[in-house]
């Protein structure tokens, strides 16, 4: 499951090559498109202070549905990539599917992944740090 998790926090800065590696070991297992990638806007709520719902605006997202030995597995990304779509939902059904021997062939690709997605974080948390203005108040601290 973390596999998943991980995987969809890196989609968005896979290189065209990872993306490349990972279509080319799903290939190698029976995962079979059960329904074709599709673009499509949702809405996006959020709350404000109060609490109190909103309609936030739309949001234009890619759905795929892939089925791997009879179950089938929803992946939704945000943006119009239906390759990384099917990848989502691929390594979702992987995962849910238990196949070790597709997951131990995608975990390095993925943590690779993870490792620039880290250091690009912690580059930007960084940059953002040299920003921060700290303000001096009357009011007595305690």
């Amino acid at each position: 499951a973390q596999l998943d998790r991980d995987l969809r926090a890196v989609l968005p800065i896979l290189s065209a090559q990872e993306e490349t590696d990972l279509t080319d070991i799903i290939s190698q297992f029976s995962i079979e498109v059960a329904k074709e990638p599709e673009t499509g806007l949702i809405m996006v709520r959020a709350c404000d202070c109060f609490d109190l719902e909103f309609n936030l605006g739309e949001v234009l997202v890619t759905t795929a549905e892939v089925s791997c030995d009879g179950n089938r597995t929803h992946a939704t990304i945000m943006g119009n990539n239906q390759n990384k779509a099917l990848l989502a939902a691929a390594v979702g059904a992987m995962v849910n599917c238990n196949l070790a021997e597709a997951l131990v062939k995608i975990a390095p690709i993925i943590e690779t992944a993870m490792t620039r997605l880290s250091i690009a974080e912690a580059e930007e948390g960084r940059l953002t740090a040299a920003t921060k203005v700290n303000f001096e108040s009357m009011a007595e601290e305690t």
